[in-house]
């Protein structure tokens, strides 16, 4: 049986720093990116759909390079990525409305920093 697996993809390095270790400490087996990448498997696979769920949490935050984080978790449901919405979540640092919304339409959870 694995490890638990969980990806953080954040474009500031303290950060992915802090919560390697966060989720390290308790047991997980983590992948950090500085960059928004839809999938870990993007370039072999087409689709999640035929692949074993890739992680158990997926945090990103929200303001990256190219893409929001929501924009990254619909890219993800998109290709049918396993990984339940709900073990998925936003930090950001700049709170607003639509954000909050765009959360809770998509059903991922939201941290605010600094946390």
């Amino acid at each position: 049986m694995r490890k638990p697996r969980a990806i953080i993809y954040d474009d500031e390095s303290m950060i992915l720093e802090v919560l390697e270790q966060f989720f390290a400490r308790r047991g997980y087996e983590v992948f950090l990116y500085g960059s928004p990448v839809v999938c870990p498997y993007e370039n072999l696979f087409d689709s999640c759909s035929d692949l074993p769920r890739c992680a158990d949490i997926i945090i990103s935050d929200y303001n990256m390079p190219d893409m929001t984080g929501i924009e990254l978790f619909q890219r993800q449901l998109s290709r049918g990525c396993k990984t339940d919405i709900k073990m998925k979540a936003i930090i950001t640092g700049s709170c607003n409305e639509a954000i909050l919304k765009h959360c809770k339409d998509l059903g991922c959870r939201y941290f605010q920093k600094p946390f």
